[in-house]
């Protein structure tokens, strides 16, 4: 759905699960948050992401701006990456 609202048609790169990738099938059921917790969303998800994609597209300069700032010598830590693989950038 992203790479749709972002005409970005370079597609998609499965790649193969990390050690601690253990949930093979995680979905998210709007209807079953309704029923258990009274929930009913108030705007639809395409909406959102559109949202947050012109948020994005509107402040790229001081993202942009940013992350040269982070790349030009600062020290960076992947946090995702194992703590064994973490490596300063």
């Amino acid at each position: 759905m992203i790479n749709w609202l972002t005409g970005n048609e370079s597609g998609l790169e499965f790649t193969a699960r990390r050690d601690w990738d253990q949930i093979t099938r995680p979905l998210a059921s709007i209807e079953k948050a309704g029923r258990i917790l009274d929930y009913q969303p108030e705007t639809r998800m395409e909406d959102d992401f559109n949202r947050v994609h012109d948020w994005i597209t509107g402040k790229l300069d001081k993202i942009e701006a940013d992350v040269t700032f982070w790349a030009a010598g600062s020290i960076v830590v992947d946090i995702w990456a194992p703590k064994s693989e973490q490596v300063l950038i």
